[in-house]
């Protein structure tokens, strides 16, 4: 009977095997795709420099997202604004920890006032909020303890980085000084001004009080005082705030010289602000805001500021839109509201209006650098409706004057609607027309608005002159 078996062939065989293989390798591939990375294997950012407590948290990110989804970060630190930003703009970075200069790039001032920047259509991906602050120090040894005993010290001016000069102006100004007050002295970075205080070149530093060169300071024979900026001090911050608005009131507890039995009263603003373009990969944005949320606990404790990262400290309401992306996913966790949506959009539709004010400023093609800084700080200084209601105000009360004198007809067109006596249409105009001049100056060279200024002065001379003697001139026909 052995051989009325049916002979099993051996293609048979290598069919059974092949099937099993490629069931395997179908599963492998399954399981392969569940759980791959949503991130690259490679990224890059830019960060402020080495030993900062910016860069710092960059690096126990990187180790994080190595750690959790095998991605190598390499943080490229920046000695100023101009180069952390400049990576990003090229595309040779996908993000930036950068501090308030991200606004500054969004607004095209200071040094991206120039034809090779312009409003920048940044995006926020995530903030760090600490318990730190941004404020300014002295060396211990100077005897300075208020910012009014830094009249006639040496005040550093870092070049190419206005996020910092432009606090320390901010907080001379807290107690009516100005850069002609100081002995300004010119560094090349923000480190090399800290460096500078240690080294005896310079008395003054601005910066976080948990960054690293602070401690440095402290631990430096010259040691480290930071100036408190008084809450109840409306005058102060008003001064303050005139010059950087997004200035905030808080008490540090963090930070070189300080703790929650010394507190520092002054105030901060987000630092450092994890920022990309407009065109990002929305999926890449919301897998690393996920990631940042979800893995905390892994990089909290790398720096004293870290903390910040904390989703109970997210500022969602700042001057700066956040990314689709991580709008996604701060939407599916229920901590984006209707409010907060709205607020972002319409961020954005101000960028877009900053965008369409600067082609406008680029087709005028003005080379001289300071005429084209001041042709666009004049667009983008005031929205262009307001340039055209002034002026159109001042055409409709001069309109309203001649009217009530019956110019146009028998008897005035508009006086069943507005009944004022004619010699307050010349006051409105006496208010209107200087401001006509100024808010649209016919000469764009700063040095030359004086002409436009004598303009306005005559015009309202004019139109008082008009308001005084309006009755009379009606009386006697003049």
């Amino acid at each position: 009977m052995k051989y009325l078996k049916t002979p099993t062939s051996g293609y048979g065989k290598i069919f059974k095997i092949t099937s099993i293989v490629l069931v395997l390798a179908a599963a492998a591939a399954s399981i392969g795709q569940s759980n791959q990375s949503p991130f690259p294997r490679q990224m890059a950012w830019t960060a402020y420099n080495l030993g900062t407590t910016g860069y710092n948290q960059a690096v126990a990110i990187g180790a994080m997202l190595r750690e959790k989804f095998n991605v190598t970060l390499r943080v490229i630190p920046g000695q100023n604004d101009i180069s952390r930003l400049l990576p990003l703009k090229t595309g040779r970075v996908d993000f930036t920890a950068n501090g308030v200069a991200t606004y500054f790039a969004q607004e095209g001032t200071f040094q991206f006032a120039v034809s090779q920047w312009g409003p920048q259509p940044l995006r926020l991906v995530m903030v760090s909020n600490g318990l730190s602050n941004q404020s300014i120090a002295v060396a211990s040894d100077t005897g300075v303890t208020t910012i009014a005993g830094l009249r006639g010290r040496r005040v550093p001016f870092v070049r190419a980085a206005p996020a910092l000069n432009v606090s320390v102006e901010a907080h001379l100004a807290c107690a009516g000084l100005t850069w002609d007050d100081v002995v300004r002295v010119d560094f090349p970075g923000y480190e090399a001004n800290w460096i500078g205080i240690i080294n005896g070149d310079v008395d003054v530093g601005f910066g976080a009080t948990v960054s690293g060169p602070p401690y440095r300071l402290e631990a430096s024979p010259r040691g480290i005082t930071w100036l408190e900026v008084p809450h109840d001090d409306e005058e102060c911050w008003n001064r303050m705030l005139a010059i950087s608005p997004y200035f905030t009131k808080h008490n540090a507890t963090r930070g070189a010289a300080i703790s929650e039995e010394n507190p520092l009263e002054a105030g901060t603003y987000p630092y450092p602000l994890l920022t990309t373009l407009d065109t990002q990969d929305s999926d890449l944005v919301y897998a690393l805001v996920k990631a940042l949320n979800e893995n905390y606990d892994d990089y909290k404790d790398s720096d004293p500021g870290a903390i910040g990262w904390a989703l109970d400290r997210q500022v969602f309401d700042w001057v700066v839109p956040y990314h689709e992306g991580a709008v996604n996913y701060w939407r599916e966790i229920g901590v984006w509201t209707d409010e907060i949506d709205a607020h972002n959009r319409e961020l954005i539709r101000r960028q877009e209006v900053l965008e369409a004010a600067w082609s406008e400023v680029t087709a005028e093609n003005i080379r001289d650098a300071d005429q084209f800084q001041a042709s666009w700080m004049q667009a983008s200084g005031l929205p262009i409706a307001l340039l055209w209601l002034t002026g159109a105000a001042a055409i409709g009360s001069a309109f309203l004057a001649m009217d009530s004198l019956r110019l146009f007809s028998e008897r005035p067109l508009l006086d069943f609607i507005i009944t004022v006596q004619n010699h307050y249409y010349y006051a409105l105009m006496g208010l209107l027309l200087p401001l006509c001049y100024l808010l649209n100056p016919t000469i764009k060279n700063p040095k030359g608005i004086w002409f436009d200024g004598l303009l306005a002065i005559a015009a309202c001379g004019a139109c008082i002159f008009f308001f005084v003697n309006a009755e009379t001139m009606l009386d006697f026909g003049w």
